[in-house]
């Protein structure tokens, strides 16, 4: 599977990344589920063969859509996909 990972270069500096959670949900998630997330708030991503969440929660590093710790940022945060490249 290709990383997520990419470049300063290539980063518009959106910071959606910084600003949602995005989560994978189980296989075993059915529509019943799903529906009761959306009912809830929560986003629901089908990205064949996965569903994710997303929820909005804007990280407190983020700052002027920078991360503050980009050098030292978690392991998740540097395999980030992002859709916007």
């Amino acid at each position: 599977m290709e990383s997520g990972y990419i470049s300063m270069k290539k980063c518009k500096q959106c910071g959606d990344c910084c600003k949602n959670l995005i989560l994978p949900l189980t296989q075993y998630a059915n529509d019943d589920v799903k529906k009761w997330l959306e009912y809830h708030g929560v986003e629901v991503i089908d990205k064949n063969p996965f569903t994710y969440i997303k929820i909005p929660l804007k990280c407190s590093k983020l700052v002027n859509n920078k991360c503050s710790i980009y050098d030292t940022r978690p392991e998740t945060c540097r395999e980030y996909f992002c859709e916007n490249l």
